[in-house]
């Protein structure tokens, strides 16, 4: 798959990483439609924050392609977001509304877009 290389500090190559897989039971791959420069990924061009060479970006929308047999929350086919954080939704805090105090907030979670703008 395309992905964007970071070299080092102001350098940044297109290149390419092996295809993704399920590795977990809760793991999802996407295909990515759309990537998005995120503010981190600018600290670590302009040399304000360490990162080891290697793909950045974290932040896009795509589809459903594959899932782990644990997940339930999706489906192949769905068009879906990674946010920079996500909050899981369950916890006293989520649903409280106080999603940003989440407690297993993470930045490795995708979530679905639904086509009414939400549930």
């Amino acid at each position: 798959m395309r992905a964007a290389i970071f070299k080092g500090p102001g350098a940044v190559d297109p290149g390419e990483r092996p295809d993704p897989v399920i590795q977990q039971p809760t793991n999802a791959v996407v295909r990515v439609a759309l990537g998005r420069v995120c503010e981190s990924d600018l600290w670590y061009y302009r040399g304000e924050s360490p990162h080891a060479a290697g793909s950045i970006g974290h932040e896009f929308i795509g589809v459903v392609e594959q899932l782990g047999s644990a997940v339930d929350s999706v489906r192949v086919g769905d068009l879906v977001a990674a946010p920079f954080i996500y909050s899981d939704m369950t916890c006293p805090h989520c649903r409280n509304g106080s999603t940003i105090s989440c407690p297993v907030a993470s930045h490795a979670a995708t979530v679905r877009l639904m086509p009414q703008g939400g549930e």
